[in-house]
């Protein structure tokens, strides 16, 4: 059965109606038609938008308005010299609009209706709208959607619950595991990826930084380490669609909207080789979620996907996914400044997918990630890096780069330095700690203070679809 992202098309409004059966309209709604005035021209008059009537009595040009009461003007025979009125003289026409009719939503017949659960949504009724339908009542329940899942939650007695036990998180079907993650270039054949200060010119300083420091020192790569984590299965990464209601975009597209969790993987087999297939079958770590609960740490939030295939279920149907606003611990290994995980904020995702080989889950190639990193993180990473592996450089428990009064940073110098031969990468951090910090631009201001104080960056990734067996509740 195909899940990928399209669900069953509803709308966000109930609708029921009261009372007896509809009457034909008493005009076509909202047209203008011709009618006479008092004076015998023509004018024109309005129907409302339920056809029940018209919004105004007959227009008519040099003349007051005349309303739905429809008085004809008095018909005068004769007067005599005295002002005397001969004749009966005044014939006041009554039409249908002067025959009271019962308004069938006084009283209102509508009544609130009561919270439920769809599945994992909530469903909250708002005052209902009632509107007159000849002799009937329609009654329009607006409704507000909460899909409780979005915060690792259920939905259970018209209300969103924690779930406590993280072996009744239900995953969706529709799910993919990475298969490759590239660190991309501000500029060049691998360019990529979004422009985030909105000046129309693409934002990677990271990539860019990364680049030129392996420009100039020997070493594995950013891109060589993170396709060995992936390939071995020590990094293993899946994105697992939750949908929400289908609606239509703006140009009639099928749009869903939906949010993406970002899980970590273990192959249910233990063949890292079968992962990258599109056959590969993983349970979910506990390390998924954020701890004493079941809401998962990489959460992809007001995303959508938009129909582009071919709608009369042609295998290659593809959708456009986008999804933004998550926070996700990337492995970067940044040369001289130390390797380890680092997070990467304000995370947004860019890819057209179709259904995967299996038919569940989804696949896509050259999709986009990006967002930023703090320098903060950066140097605190670093830090905790040479703390963790540099003692050679006799730094006890000072750090290596602390902050400088006045704003920015500066290198505790290294005056009792023992680093030999394997530990020739934490030789070079005490003696090029300086220049690093030099190079350390960032290119973002995240907190309004107009000082840039973090790193953009951007992925090229793709994806693979992958089934998943449910949380290993056996990992500590």
């Amino acid at each position: 059965m195909r899940w990928l992202v399209v669900f069953t098309l509803s709308v966000g409004v109930a609708v029921s109606a009261c009372g007896g059966g509809s009457a034909d309209p008493a005009c076509t709604p909202n047209e203008a038609v011709q009618c006479v005035c008092a004076s015998g021209l023509e004018g024109v008059q309005e129907c409302n938008s339920e056809g029940t009537g018209y919004k105004t009595g007959c227009q008519c040009a040099g003349e007051s308005d005349t309303t739905n009461s429809d008085t004809v003007a008095s018909d005068v025979q004769g007067t005599d010299s005295g002002g005397e009125v001969s004749g009966s003289d005044v014939a006041n026409d009554t039409t249908e609009d002067d025959i009271a009719v019962d308004d069938p939503c006084d009283p209102d017949p509508c009544t609130f209706q009561q919270p439920s659960c769809d599945g994992y949504t909530l469903e909250v009724y708002e005052a209902p709208t009632c509107i007159p339908d000849g002799d009937s009542a329609m009654c329009f329940h607006p409704i507000d959607e909460t899909h409780c899942l979005f915060e690792g939650q259920s939905c259970a007695e018209a209300a969103c619950v924690p779930i406590d036990d993280p072996a009744d998180f239900i995953f969706s079907k529709s799910s993919s595991v990475i298969t490759r993650l590239k660190l991309a270039t501000s500029s060049g054949p691998d360019a990529c990826c979004f422009d985030l200060t909105g000046d129309g010119e693409i934002d990677n300083a990271m990539g860019a930084l990364i680049a030129s420091m392996e420009s100039l020192i020997a070493g594995q790569s950013t891109n060589e380490s993170l396709l060995e984590k992936i390939q071995s299965g020590s990094w293993t990464r899946i994105l697992n669609i939750v949908p929400r209601r289908n609606k239509l975009s703006t140009n009639n597209n099928l749009l869903n909207t939906l949010v993406i969790h970002g899980l970590v993987g273990r192959s249910e087999n233990g063949s890292p080789a079968d992962n990258l297939t599109g056959n590969g079958i993983f349970s979910v770590e506990p390390s998924s979620f954020v701890p004493g609960s079941v809401l998962p740490t990489i959460r992809f939030v007001d995303g959508s996907s938009t129909y582009t295939g071919n709608p009369q279920g042609d295998p290659s149907q593809t959708w456009t996914l986008q999804a933004g606003s998550a926070q996700w611990r990337i492995p970067l290994n940044l040369s001289v400044l130390g390797e380890g995980e680092f997070l990467v904020r304000s995370a947004q995702i860019e890819a057209v997918v179709s259904i995967g080989p299996n038919g569940d889950g989804f696949t896509f190639t050259d999709g986009k990630l990006g967002g930023y990193v703090l320098q903060e993180d950066i140097l605190s990473g670093l830090n905790e890096y040479v703390a963790n592996t540099c003692s050679c450089l006799g730094l006890g428990q000072l750090d290596l780069i602390t902050p400088k009064q006045g704003g920015g940073y500066t290198c505790t110098p290294i005056t009792d330095s023992s680093c030999t031969g394997d530990e020739d990468v934490c030789e070079q951090l005490g003696e090029t700690c300086l220049l690093s910090i030099n190079v350390l631009k960032p290119d973002l201001d995240t907190d309004g203070d107009m000082e840039d104080d973090a790193f953009s960056i951007g992925f090229w990734i793709d994806a693979t679809s992958a089934s998943l067996t449910g949380v290993n509740i056996a990992t500590p």
